[in-house]
């Protein structure tokens, strides 16, 4: 009973915290590599001050980071230095 209501509710965010994303002026994003059986991905994730936003990519590389924020993102994206190709 309790999950379809969940599933409705949790609509609205998949469609407005992506959405929001490349509206933030601060935005923190990592990844951590995850593996279920033989495959391998990663969880990206994008902090701002009212929102967190969690997406699974197959890659590491600069997939995630250019779709989620956006190519054109105008604000500030806080890495841990990370010396790779993703922001």
């Amino acid at each position: 009973q309790q999950q379809p209501r969940a599933t409705v509710a949790r609509a609205v965010c998949d469609d407005e915290i992506p959405a929001a994303v490349p509206l933030a002026v601060v935005v923190h994003g990592d990844e951590t590599p995850f593996q279920q059986g033989t495959s391998k991905a990663w969880i990206w994730a994008f902090v701002a001050t009212t929102f967190t936003y969690f997406t699974v990519r197959l890659t590491r590389a600069a997939a995630a980071p250019a779709e989620v924020p956006g190519p054109s993102f105008p604000g500030v994206i806080v890495t841990d230095r990370e010396t790779g190709d993703h922001f």
